[in-house]
C-alpha cells in the first residue's frame, strides 16, 4: 500500500510574500542597476591593481614606451585615465551591460596588432613603427568576488517579498 502525504499551505501572509516575489522577478531592473554600478567600479578598480579579473598581473608596458610615456610611467593602460573612466553601465530588460563606448577599449581588452591605415608606419613613443603588437590586458569581466557581490544584491532586492508590506 501507498502512502501520501499532501501538505497545503493555506496561509494568506505566505500567498502575498509569493505573488510580491513573483512581481519582483518580472522586473529586476533595480537589482541589475546595483549590479552594474558595482560591476563597472570594480572594473574601475582593476587600473589600481593593473590586475584582470582572474588576479593576474596585466602584461607590463614594452620598455622603450615606459621610457617614452609622458606620465604615469608605471602604469599600464593609465596615461590620461580616459579609459578608466569611460566604463560604464546600462540595463536592458533582463541583463546589465557594462563596457566602455571609446574605439580604441577592445584592442586593450582582447589585444591585437594595429598597423597604419593611411601611411607606411605609425610614430609610437617617439619611435617609427610598421605595426604594434597589444597585449590583451582585461579590465572588464566578474571576477570570483563580482560573481558572489552580484548574487547578494540580486538575492537582497529578491529578499522584499518576505519583509512585511510591498516591495
Amino acid at each position: 500500500m501507498a502512502t501520501m502525504l499532501v501538505v497545503e499551505v493555506n496561509d494568506v501572509q505566505f500567498a502575498q510574500a509569493m505573488k510580491r516575489l513573483t512581481e519582483l522577478m518580472a522586473d529586476m531592473t533595480p537589482a541589475l542597476r546595483g549590479i552594474g554600478e558595482y560591476l563597472a567600479s570594480s572594473s574601475q578598480d582593476r587600473f589600481g591593481t593593473q590586475t584582470a579579473p582572474d588576479g593576474s598581473a596585466w602584461t607590463p608596458l614594452s620598455n622603450w614606451y615606459r621610457e617614452t610615456k609622458p606620465s604615469n610611467k608605471d602604469k599600464v593602460l593609465t596615461l590620461r585615465g580616459y579609459l578608466r573612466s569611460s566604463i560604464h553601465w546600462q540595463v536592458m530588460p533582463d541583463q546589465v551591460l557594462v563596457g566602455s563606448n571609446l574605439e580604441y577599449a577592445a584592442i586593450h581588452q582582447f589585444g591585437g596588432v594595429i598597423r597604419p591605415k593611411k601611411a607606411k608606419a605609425l610614430k609610437v613613443g617617439g619611435r617609427v613603427v610598421s605595426q604594434v603588437k597589444i597585449p590583451a590586458r582585461q579590465y572588464l569581466g566578474i571576477s570570483a568576488e563580482d560573481a558572489t557581490e552580484s548574487e547578494e544584491l540580486a538575492a537582497d532586492y529578491l529578499a522584499g517579498a518576505f519583509k512585511d508590506g510591498p516591495a
